[in-house]
């Protein structure tokens, strides 16, 4: 056996040894060797591969001049393509290099590498993180992710329409920056950190300033991040709305219990009153003899319990709903009550 054939046997051995699907070819294109992975991967066997230019073997357009050996070096390198392998189409990163051959002669020895479940992977967590940044972009809550020393990582569209701060200039800031009165770092990272260790849902209150000044009230949770050194996920909720519907509650109840206070004033004042106001006027009709000064005071007790009647009318609106018969002054709200 000639040295030749010697060395190219050892070179076919070493070959057969890379558990990756291995081509070496000539400087034609055709091929000397291809390994037994790149022979199960593409459905071939040895002797209808062996001589084979490898147009004929790998169907890929224009797979001469992908494969085309010249003097400088190799075309190539990590070049991923899509091909045939057997019955389906597989990705592959292919690299090759000039390689010298038993007849001194250059060939090229071309390595691929299955990347198709990799490639299938990518994608999927491709979809996953387009999805994920269109849920979290779309939330109705600021969004944050901060590192442990409270740096933001990330911020959704929401953080930066409610604090008017751009995701790049976040990313210069910490979250004690946010808060609208100066607070030790330190301290509000040691609560955001018992908040996102707690089992429970606990949240915390805090007034944050916008880039303009501007102060708002604000709830945060904290969770800790799964599979990261330290990272913490906030949700930060603008209480504008919560606060405003808390003070509209608040002055009904208290509307509801003045109402019930008046409403039992007016009975404890009607009763008398109607006694007061009979008598009055039954002593006018009645008495026609008394003195001019007696009738004109008890004219003047009729009046002012009318009077009286009418600021009691004007409360059973109030109390009702009925009508709304008032004025303001000086940022108080009072009854109208005529003098009639």
């Amino acid at each position: 056996m000639s040295g030749k054939v010697q060395r190219l046997d050892l070179l076919e051995g070493i070959l057969e040894r890379i558990e990756l699907p291995v081509l070496l070819l000539d400087e034609n294109q055709r091929i000397l060797y291809a390994n037994s992975d790149f022979l199960k991967y593409f459905g071939k066997d040895q002797v209808s591969t062996e001589g084979k230019h490898i147009e004929d073997i790998v169907l890929l357009e224009e797979i001469s001049r992908i494969f085309a050996f010249e003097d400088t070096g190799p075309p190539f390198d990590e070049l991923l393509i899509t091909c045939k392998s057997g019955p389906s189409e597989k990705e592959f990163f292919f690299s090759g290099q000039r390689f010298p051959l038993p007849d001194g002669k250059n060939g090229l020895l071309i390595i691929a590498r299955d990347v198709t479940i990799r490639r299938k992977l990518e994608r999927r967590l491709q979809e996953s993180e387009k999805k994920y940044r269109e849920m979290v972009d779309n939330s109705s809550d600021a969004i944050f992710i901060i590192s442990n020393d409270g740096k933001f990582a990330e911020s959704n569209k929401k953080a930066t329409e409610l604090y008017s701060y751009t995701e790049e200039e976040f990313m210069t800031m910490t979250f004690a920056d946010l808060l609208a009165t100066s607070a030790d770092p330190d301290l509000v990272m040691a609560q955001l950190k018992d908040i996102a260790e707690s089992k429970e849902n606990r949240f915390l209150e805090q007034i944050h300033r916008t880039k303009d000044g501007k102060e708002i009230v604000v709830e945060v949770s904290a969770t800790r991040m799964p599979a990261s050194d330290g990272a913490i996920l906030l949700v930060v909720r603008d209480l504008f709305f919560r606060k405003q519907m808390e003070q509209q509650l608040l002055k009904a109840e208290k509307l509801s219990t003045l109402s019930a206070a008046l409403s039992t004033l007016r009975h404890e004042i009607n009763n008398p009153l109607t006694v007061i106001m009979g008598e009055s006027q039954l002593l006018m009709i009645e008495d026609k003899d008394l003195p001019e000064k007696v009738i004109e005071r008890i004219r003047n007790i009729h009046q002012m319990g009318q009077r009286i009647s009418n600021a009691l009318m004007k409360l059973s609106y109030f109390v009702k709903g009925e009508k709304d018969d008032t004025i303001e002054l000086a940022g108080v709200r009072m009854f109208k009550i005529d003098d009639e």
